[in-house]
């Protein structure tokens, strides 16, 4: 690992320089709101994965998406997004989009495949997150981009669940935001916040000034540092979840309390993906929240949380959720999980124990 700069400040040492650097600080780090090396240096590692010239890192994954939205939307502009997308993301788009004279269509998934019918001569973008959150519907990429880019229209992808490098090629040139938290499976160890875009260096430039340097949401060298370390660690991480989460998948698919798993592979390939990696959804056969909470409450493996990506292997009941300030409510039995570095033997028997009971 190269020297962390944790510098706030960077020293000049006459006013030429310092004026150079001021005029120019994408590129030479003044100031760590801008260019910071070791943050330049993740971005450039992450670029280099996914296939894109460049990225520009944030210290969140809604930062991400914040410096997107209000960076290339304007009033009187059209976006159009899907029902499924993460809760958060979904917030800002319809409550704060609006505030600015930005007109939102939402859109059910099953209605993606006539996405056309829904573009306006003001649409200027497309949001999308693949597969869909929570439910893991497969939205129809490649028409999408095609329609998108032969109108004119920006589109921005979720990658976060794939990963990077995970896309093929033939899509992931076609988009032109992907966008990641970095605090999932790229950092890989829940111990980091952190959001990326990847993009062509020009729109890089202008997120740079207005969704960066002006809303400020910027990553730390440390945190840049730690997803450094989570990039070198990322292949073998998803080489050994793609082993196991098949074999957790199929256990799902076959067990007699669960009606449903949401999983958009049916073997270990897929022709828009170069692996499945370690989330999924299911859906249980009761609604019944008090057997639900106690299935929960015996599981020891799996732990309670939020986020994914991590070593560890993590459960989210839907129930959760069930509160007024939650504008999407879900079948009380829908639960994800997420695979960890732990083998699916283990998980499921984490699982079974937790059955007996339920």
């Amino acid at each position: 690992m190269k020297t962390i700069y944790l510098n706030s400040n960077f020293i000049f040492e006459d006013v030429e320089s310092f004026r150079a650097a001021i005029s120019n600080e994408e590129e030479i780090a003044v100031y760590s709101r801008g260019a910071n090396p070791t943050i330049e240096e993740f971005n450039s590692a992450l670029a280099q994965l996914e296939g894109k010239e460049s990225a520009i890192s944030f210290a969140s994954g809604m930062a991400a998406i914040s410096a997107v939205l209000f960076t290339f939307l304007r009033a009187n502009d059209h976006i159009i997004v899907h029902n499924h997308i993460y809760s958060w993301a979904r917030k800002l788009i319809t409550t704060r989009l609006p505030l600015l004279g930005i007109e939102v269509t939402i859109l059910d998934e099953k209605d993606l495949d006539q996405i056309e019918k829904y573009i306006k001569p003001n649409t200027r973008m497309i949001y999308l997150e693949h597969p869909s959150f929570f439910f893991f519907e497969e939205l129809p990429l490649r028409n999408i981009l095609n329609i998108a880019k032969a109108k004119n229209i920006l589109t921005a992808v979720d990658n976060t669940y794939l990963g990077p490098n995970n896309l093929r090629y033939e899509i992931s040139s076609q988009i032109d935001f992907i966008i990641h938290s970095t605090t999932k499976i790229i950092s890989g160890h829940s111990d980091v916040m952190g959001g990326a875009v990847c993009t062509s260096q020009k729109y890089r430039s202008l997120i740079f000034e207005h969704g960066l340097m002006t809303l400020g949401g910027v990553m730390t060298p440390m945190n840049a540092m730690l997803s450094l370390r989570g990039l070198k660690t990322y292949p073998a991480r998803t080489a050994w979840i793609k082993k196991e989460v098949m074999e957790l998948v199929q256990y799902c698919k076959n067990h007699p309390e669960i009606k449903k798993v949401n999983f958009p592979w049916e073997g270990d390939t897929h022709p828009d993906y170069h692996f499945p990696v370690g989330l999924f959804s299911i859906v249980l056969k009761t609604d019944d929240e008090s057997r639900i909470m106690e299935f929960c409450k015996r599981l020891n493996v799996f732990k309670l949380a939020v986020s994914y990506g991590g070593v560890d292997a993590y459960l989210i009941p839907n129930i959760i959720f069930k509160r007024p300030s939650m504008d999407i409510v879900y079948e009380p039995g829908l639960m994800r999980i997420s695979v960890g570095l732990q083998t699916a033997r283990t998980l499921i028997d984490d699982l079974n124990q937790a059955f007996k009971s339920y």
